[in-house]
């Protein structure tokens, strides 16, 4: 899919992927929000595009997601934006979020800290958290709360102040929400150090848990969490941390070729793979040998090709494939794609030098089977899935060919239920959303039946 741009990608966490089917880019003026819709039995595949824009004075620094929201709030999901005056804003839909521009409802800006802010993250626990941090050093967590006569914008709560080191905060993140002790923040600072710490959950206090890196100068700039794993990439290197086992968590380092600056990096659960994308869309493949981790370069191989092929399908106007830079690499729901947001541009002040289109791709993997596919829709039955189960979804309806269908309404059937159990409903609910597909699909669906 075509996305056209005025200005370059953020080139750190400036391509974000939400669990409500829609892929964020970050620019210096704007962040586009697209959700892409099913692929009909065609291959066509359309999308629905909106936006959210800063005030023309200020630019836009860093982007996060802000998601799920709880039902005390007018909104499902919100953006965290690091405005250029050293303020976090809060962008939310006030309409519908797939049709409507996205409009901010919230903002934040220190008033101990006498420094400039250079990193944010958010989360949801009981209510929406937001860390911003410094270059001294210094990094805030900011409660946002609805305000109490106005719903649709929110309010800030309680504010801790951690003095988290000397060095700038680079990269910051919060590590799956958290449990009863409190949630888990990452901070990463540009010396090439990070650090692991607990704030309570009531904001009011913070504990540092671990260190981890400082082997060299260079700093993280990508990380991604599941399973009880945290994987922090630099150039280089990786970090890969067991966040699961009691105690302190332990660090396995592994070193990575030659490349340029990590963007991305992704955590594949079902494949046992650990995948580390770099701008110059080199990606690394990671798998456990032994009992340790090691790169897996045949697997790199065969992915780069099946990538380039994905490239050279997908693309609708000329393009260089010799100097494509990857600006994000994300897992879709079930495994079936490693999507991808790739561009030619180089001089973002030149339309001829790219037409200012970044494009996202969806590449399906080889091993995707019909068996993957019954294993998926089974898992989804028993509600092993994170958000809303249209989203959840997604990459199992998209493109349906009628081989495709009858595996999923097979597996379905096959399970057996008790009538009005949680199951059952999932069950009915799967197979509505299979038969709301594109006409396209609804044919094979009567087919299949």
């Amino acid at each position: 899919m075509d996305v056209k741009l005025a200005k370059r990608p953020l080139s750190l966490g400036g391509v974000l992927w939400s669990t409500a089917n829609r892929w964020v880019i970050g620019t210096k003026g704007r962040v586009f929000i697209l959700t892409p819709e099913c692929a009909n039995a065609s291959g066509r595949r359309e999308r629905r595009e909106v936006s959210a824009a800063i005030e023309p004075a200020n630019s836009i620094e860093a982007v996060c997601l802000l998601e799920p929201l709880s039902e005390q709030y007018a909104y499902d999901n919100a953006l965290g934006v690091l405005a250029s005056d050293s303020s976090l804003r809060i962008f939310a839909p006030l309409g519908n979020p797939d049709t409507d521009n996205w409009s901010q409802v919230g903002s934040y800006k220190s008033e101990t800290v006498a420094s400039q802010m250079c990193a944010i993250s958010c989360t949801v626990s009981s209510a929406a958290v937001a860390a911003c941090g410094f270059m001294n050093g210094w990094v805030e967590v900011v409660g946002l709360k609805p305000l109490e006569d106005d719903s649709e914008n929110m309010a800030i709560g309680t504010v801790l102040s951690i003095e988290a080191g000397r060095s700038a905060v680079c990269h910051m993140a919060w590590i799956n929400g958290g449990d009863s002790r409190g949630l888990l923040l990452l901070m990463c600072t540009v010396d090439g150090g990070a650090a692991l710490w607990r704030v309570g959950s009531d904001l009011k206090q913070a504990s540092l848990l671990t260190t981890i890196g400082g082997q060299d100068w260079r700093s993280f700039t990508a990380h991604s969490v599941s399973g009880g794993c945290l994987v922090l990439a630099k150039m280089g290197s990786v970090a890969i941390v067991d966040i699961v086992t009691e105690g302190e968590p332990k660090v396995e380092y592994v070193p990575l070729a030659v490349s340029q600056t990590i963007v991305s990096c992704v955590i594949d659960e079902s494949r046992e793979r650990i995948y580390v994308g770099a701008a110059d869309s080199v990606v690394f493949i990671l798998a456990k040998q032994n009992g340790r981790w090691a790169g897996m370069p045949e697997e790199e191989r065969v992915l780069r090709d099946g990538m380039r092929k994905t490239v050279v399908k997908s693309f609708t106007t000329k393009f260089r494939i010799n100097r494509l830079l990857l600006r994000g690499l994300y897992l879709s729901p079930n495994g079936r794609y490693l999507a991808f947001d790739v561009d030619d541009q180089v001089d973002w002040d030149v339309a001829s030098d790219g037409a200012f289109i970044t494009r996202l791709h969806f590449h399906q993997f080889a091993d995707w089977t019909p068996e993957l596919l019954k294993r998926s829709v089974i898992k989804l039955a028993d509600g092993k899935y994170q958000g809303e189960l249209r989203y959840a979804l997604w990459d199992l309806l998209d493109g349906c060919t009628a081989e495709d269908v009858a595996a999923m309404v097979e597996a379905l059937q096959q399970i057996n239920v008790a009538s009005g159990s949680v199951q059952q409903r999932q069950r009915l609910a799967i197979l509505n959303y299979i038969a709301s597909t594109p006409k396209a699909n609804m044919e094979l669906l009567h087919y299949a039946l």
